[in-house]
């Protein structure tokens, strides 16, 4: 029983303990596209093609980021619960999310961004309807 104990906390800690290894592809360029000042809220949800073509509208739920100048981002006030990086010249976002076990996972977006609005297009699914994201500058 003590081994079984032991195992169940350690999974515990090594579950709370997931590292946003994609830190290091960070690179000041991303400032060029996006903004630290404010913050970008979604002002929409959707499920979409690899294209960014919309399928159908979801349930949009208060979603807010904040990019910090040093590569991490907040997501609805949690510190560094999140990355934006370059990595193969592509523009990516990986962020801390939940599953329906309530265990955590390192969730990966592409990402586009025109104006004032970044689209995120989430990867590695396995369906060919994505979750896709539309965020809103707000509050320069």
């Amino acid at each position: 029983m003590v081994k079984t104990i032991t195992y169940l906390s350690t999974l515990i800690i090594l579950i709370s303990c997931i590292e946003l290894n994609n830190i290091k592809y960070y690179n000041k360029e991303v400032l060029t596209m996006i903004s630290t000042e404010g913050y970008y809220q979604c002002v929409g949800v959707y499920f979409s093609d690899k294209n960014y073509n919309i399928i159908r509208e979801l349930s949009n739920t208060a979603r807010i980021l904040k990019f910090r100048k040093d590569g991490y981002i907040e997501f609805n006030d949690d510190e560094k619960c999140g990355v934006i990086y370059i990595k193969n010249k592509k523009l990516k976002i990986d962020l801390i999310g939940g599953t329906s076990d309530r265990s955590k996972i390192i969730r990966t977006y592409k990402v586009k961004v025109e104006g004032n609005r970044i689209h995120m297009l989430e990867e590695a699914a396995v369906t060919n309807e994505l979750i896709y994201y539309i965020y809103e500058l707000r509050n320069r």
